[in-house]
């Protein structure tokens, strides 16, 4: 399992599209990420059909043992961004 090197994911984009120059599907890429980051801060969510919901949340306060103090700690409380995939793509990955 890895990172698919960027150059393949273009050209694969630029194939899917019809597109003959990488160029404007990394514009894409890019632009579709932008998007996706000024949504989930002004809305907190994006749902993109056919792939499924980004949303935000906030995670509560957590304490863990710090070592270096030998005294517990609490992290504060954060952010994390979920991903939960539409039904259609649940299943897919579900029967293999």
């Amino acid at each position: 399992m890895g990172i698919a090197p960027r150059k393949d994911l273009f050209r694969e984009l630029s194939a899917a599209c019809g597109v003959a120059d990488t160029d404007s599907s990394m514009r894409f890429y890019y632009g579709l990420v932008k998007h996706i980051i000024h949504e989930l801060k002004k809305n907190g969510q994006i749902q993109l059909p056919e792939l499924g919901t980004f949303k935000l949340k906030n995670v509560r306060p957590k304490r863990y043992f710090n070592v270096s103090k030998q005294a517990m700690d609490i992290a504060p409380e954060s952010k994390r961004i979920t991903f939960l995939p539409v039904k259609k793509m649940k299943d897919f990955f579900k029967d293999k």
